[in-house]
């Protein structure tokens, strides 16, 4: 099944269209799902092992979020992304002062 939608993406002020297939559109769902297969994680997980799953997912979230910084022009974007590197860290934070 394809998808008619296009997303226009800026490359050095030349604007480009790219379809928006079914297979980004389940990367999409995948990268939303992630944090809230860390909540359920974190309630049924030991100690040591939550400590380090989260440790690697928020390792992983917050370098994704580094990489697309630059991309977003507007300002509500660039908040949404800094506020999301923010709790990366005091998420990365909080794993590393866990005992256990």
């Amino acid at each position: 099944m394809y998808c008619a939608f296009t997303l226009a993406t800026s490359n050095r002020e030349k604007w480009q269209a790219e379809k928006i297939t079914q297979n980004l559109l389940l990367g999409i769902a995948i990268l939303m799902a992630i944090p809230i297969l860390m909540v359920f994680l974190s309630l049924t997980l030991n100690d040591p092992l939550n400590r380090w799953t989260n440790i690697v997912a928020t390792i992983i979230f917050l370098g994704f979020n580094l990489l697309g910084l630059p991309t977003y022009r507007s300002a509500y974007d660039r908040f949404l992304i800094i506020a999301g590197l923010g709790f990366n860290t005091l998420t990365i934070w909080y794993a590393w002062q866990w005992q256990g």
